[in-house]
């Protein structure tokens, strides 16, 4: 038997934004401009508890049972001001708006899990239940006059409530140079999310199956050649959900879509190990109705939107290839390279469909030095680079980034004294393009990643003591 609680808490997240923008005319001359400022604060905080137990009947079979219950808080206060100008004058108008989003969710999940031999076979086998509850309030008020007034428009409650009943079972065999394995999983879901200030009540029940089938065929020692195939699904998270619009600025918002639907991809692979160090994994991807953002002029409003949207499909061929070498005594390398041809296909707020289709070469090497006879200083060095890709309506340019580190450890291992240095060139800039239709934008999107880390570590107590295990996060979790 094993219980845990655990919480997370962040009581004061803030961020101020300026965003200045400038407006000009067909012949390039600044027209008139707008000052942004946006104030956000939003605390969250998470608390979780999870228990499980394992019986074992004896050496070939055992039972494991297990649940988690969270409860997630988050809660936005936000303050947006725009000044609205002609070049060189003082404001002519302004703008104030205040909004709270308050979101409580709460999950909950059981499993049951049997592991067993039979027929000279492994077996596994299993049953899930998972269940979230989620509300959402939003408010808007205009303090422009300086006396709040509620923005009825645009307020907005959302009610979410989703059951998931889950089985599965698996079995896996070797015979002979061949390792088989072969599972079934079925899902039934049943959704409903309710807008009650529109009105709009989104209700989804489907059951589905996904098959899972993998062979290996170890020709000799240094030589390994498998074949799988797997079907998944992948849920939205719970914000994008949301019907509400979020406002960066006057004339910006981000909105959800409470009719999104879950993604079903399939994944066709060819692997095959060399020297069972050398990986090489030859695949064919595709999913159906993947879900992301994607950003749209409206030209009767001036408005930039941004929508959580389901894209028709995205399917993608490649390689990917990884390794780790040891170079000299003291320097371990690490190295990973993708080739894909990734093409996604969307419908255009024309209705049309259209195709956004790229190569793309991503390459890291992870460099691991041991600079001292005492084994008590080393160095990493990381390298990361992605050519130019695609992402649904996105062009996106190629970034790179540069991460170097030196660690010193002392007092036997126990005190380590770290210094980091990461994006060193700001190589995570990124220019995002999206041209189809009448819809024609370049943005840059930059993280600001780049900074200097210092750390001191110290651990106390007998090292030698097992930890507890670690417990993966659940399928709920995971879309928070």
């Amino acid at each position: 038997r094993s219980s845990d609680l655990n919480g997370f808490a962040s009581l004061k997240s803030t961020a101020n934004i300026n965003t200045p923008t400038y407006i000009y005319d067909g012949m390039g001359q600044l027209d008139s401009l707008y000052h942004n400022r946006n104030h956000r604060n939003y605390p969250q905080k998470n608390n979780t508890i999870n228990g499980s137990f394992e019986h074992k009947f004896n050496s070939r079979h055992r039972i494991n049972l297990s649940s988690d219950y969270t409860q997630h808080y988050f809660n936005q206060d936000q303050g947006l001001e725009a000044d609205f100008s002609l070049p060189g004058a003082a404001p002519y108008r302004q703008n104030r708006i205040s909004s709270n989003d308050t979101r409580r969710i709460r999950l909950f999940s059981a499993q049951a899990d049997y592991t067993g031999q039979a027929f000279g076979s492994s077996l596994e086998a299993g049953f899930r239940y998972g269940n979230v509850d989620a509300e959402n309030d939003f408010d808007y008020l205009d303090i422009t006059t300086g006396n709040p007034t509620p923005n009825l428009d645009m307020e907005n409650r959302f009610l979410y409530d989703e059951d998931i009943m889950a089985g599965y079972v698996s079995m896996d065999r070797e015979i002979g140079k061949w390792g088989l394995k072969a599972g079934l999983r079925g899902e039934h879901t049943r959704l409903q999310g309710n807008s009650q200030t529109t009105g709009e009540v989104n209700k989804q029940d489907y059951f589905k199956l996904f098959p899972t089938l993998y062979a290996m065929y170890k020709a000799s020692d240094n030589h390994q050649i498998g074949m799988s195939y797997g079907k998944r699904i992948v849920r939205p998270q719970y914000a994008a959900l949301n019907p509400f619009k979020l406002y960066n600025t006057p004339y910006a918002y981000r909105v959800g879509d409470p009719q999104l639907q879950p993604t079903i991809a399939h994944n066709l692979s060819v692997l095959y190990t060399l020297y069972t160090k050398f990986y090489f994994d030859f695949y064919y991807r595709i999913e159906r109705d993947p879900s992301m953002e994607i950003v749209y002029q409206d030209y009767e409003t001036n408005t930039i939107i941004t929508q959580y949207t389901n894209i028709d499909r995205n399917a993608a061929i490649g390689m990917d290839f990884n390794t780790n070498l040891e170079i000299f005594p003291w320097w371990q390398c690490g190295l990973q390279t993708s080739i894909l041809y990734r093409e996604d296909t969307f419908q255009g707020i024309d209705g049309e469909l259209y195709k956004n289709k790229k190569a793309t070469f991503n390459g890291n090497t992870n460099n691991r030095f041991n600079l001292s006879k005492k084994k008590d200083l080393f160095s990493e060095v990381i390298f990361d680079y992605t050519s130019p890709s695609v992402q649904g309506t996105y062009s996106l340019g190629s970034i790179s980034s540069l991460f170097v580190s030196l660690r010193k450890t002392f007092f036997e291992g126990n005190g380590e004294l770290s210094l980091m240095f990461l994006d060193i060139y700001k190589g995570g800039r990124q220019v995002v393009t999206t041209r189809y239709a009448n819809q024609n934008a370049v943005f840059i999107n930059y993280g600001d990643t780049q900074c200097v880390r210092v750390g001191f570590r110290y651990r106390f107590g007998n090292q030698k003591l097992a930890g507890g295990r670690q417990r993966e996060s659940t399928d709920e979790q995971r879309r928070l």
